[in-house]
């Protein structure tokens, strides 16, 4: 879960594009997958 974290944040690091509120639905999903 830490690595698609961190996969996610770099990507958005990446893009100079870090939106709060996407930031938010990727962690949402990525929860639920590792459930």
């Amino acid at each position: 879960s830490s690595l698609q974290t961190n996969l996610c944040q770099h990507n958005l690091t990446k893009h100079n594009q870090i939106d709060p509120v996407t930031l938010r639905l990727y962690f949402i999903i990525f929860e639920q997958e590792t459930q």
